[in-house]
Formats: structure tokens, C-alpha cells, sequence
């Protein structure tokens, strides 16, 4: 009989429950500094605290665009939260906070709007590729349908640029 680990290769190192309904032992057992998924963790938290400040920062610059934008700011705050809710306990995941120059922000609206985009391009890349590294399958989930939140958003801010 074929169980699901011979299935999908990995699945326990995945965060998967054995046949028996219990965790793997690996992920019982395993403290918080021992996590190989805290240093994917920390990478996401720094990448969405980045983009939570373009896109204050743009709001700032273009406040013609606050309309289009706070919601897309509004879901990258939310990514925050979550990311706090899949640090293990005690863990302190907490970003860095904003860097001191802060990001450029173009001067013209479409050209702000493109940045944007570009910037949610790569952290739907980045997600994507920490979703394929991490051990934790909810985490994995996690990663990925933030990923597609930075395809939807990237969605948005090019029709926006061009109309």
C-alpha cells in the first residue's frame, strides 16, 4: 500500500500529518531557534515591511492615488498580522522597521504606479520561491496565496497606470 509520504515525497518534512493523525516527530520536537522556516519567515516580514512603506510613501507623494492604493496597503498590512500569527511562540518576528532614507518614489503617478508594480513583482517571485523552500506545509499555503495577492495587486496597478 502507498502512503501519502511515498505519494508526495517530502510531505512529512512538509508539516503533514502521519497516517495515525499525529505530527511528524521532527515538528513536534523542533524549538523555536531550530525552525528551518523562521529564516523564510524573516526574509517575507522584511520584504512586506518594504512594501507596506512604498506604498505609504507613494500615497504620500501622490495622494491622488490613495483611493486605488490603500486597499492593496490595507492587504500587505494583513500579511503582517499573518506573518505574526505563523511566528512559532517565542519567536519575536518583528520587522526591523522602516529603513531611514526610505524609498524613491517617482515623481509622475503612472510612472509611481509601475514601481509599485515592480515591487509587488518581486515579492510575488520571492514568495513563491520561499513557498517551494519552506518545511511547513500551512506556511507554504500561506506564502503562496500571498504570492497571488501580489499577481492580483500587480493587476490593478498596471491598469491604473495606463488609464
Amino acid at each position: 500500500m502507498l502512503t501519502a509520504a511515498v505519494l508526495l515525497p517530502g510531505s512529512l518534512a512538509a508539516g503533514c500529518t502521519l497516517s495515525d493523525g499525529t505530527a511528524p516527530a521532527r515538528q513536534r520536537t523542533a524549538a523555536p531557534a531550530d525552525n528551518p522556516d523562521l529564516s523564510l519567515l524573516d526574509d517575507a516580514v522584511e520584504v512586506n515591511a518594504s512594501l507596506i512603506e512604498v506604498y505609504e510613501r507613494t500615497i504620500e507623494r501622490h495622494p491622488d492615488l490613495e483611493r486605488t492604493l490603500r486597499p492593496l496597503l490595507r492587504s500587505h498590512r494583513a500579511h503582517a498580522s499573518a506573518f505574526g500569527d505563523a511566528a512559532p511562540a517565542g519567536a519575536d518576528r518583528r520587522s526591523r522597521g522602516p529603513s531611514g532614507r526610505g524609498p524613491r518614489v517617482p515623481p509622475r503617478a503612472a510612472a509611481a504606479l509601475r514601481n509599485l508594480s515592480d515591487h509587488e513583482s518581486e515579492n510575488e517571485r520571492g514568495c513563491q520561491m520561499r513557498a517551494r523552500r519552506a518545511a511547513s506545509g500551512e506556511f507554504a499555503r500561506l506564502l503562496a496565496s500571498i504570492a497571488a495577492c501580489s499577481a492580483q495587486h500587480r493587476w490593478v496597478l498596471e491598469r491604473a497606470a495606463v488609464s
